[in-house]
């Protein structure tokens, strides 16, 4: 029997800290991207051939897990 009000003690506590976090935790917008958008511009005579090669098959330009 302490077993189960143990438990269900437990799980009442983890829910509300959920809840807590989820619904009053400041979101993440409004801060700037951690990896800004890249150009063609800034790439380098080594990077620029790989960029006209994702540009030729992407459509938001060399963001993504390019844009490192």
């Amino acid at each position: 029997m302490k077993s189960a009000i143990f438990m269900s003690s437990l799980v009442i506590a983890a829910a509300s800290g959920w809840f807590r976090a989820t619904m009053f935790a400041a979101p993440a917008t409004g801060k700037e991207p951690r990896f800004p958008q890249l150009t063609m511009d800034q790439l380098n005579d080594a990077q620029k051939p790989l960029g006209e090669q994702i540009m030729k098959v992407s459509s938001v330009g060399l963001g993504g897990p390019y844009n490192r």
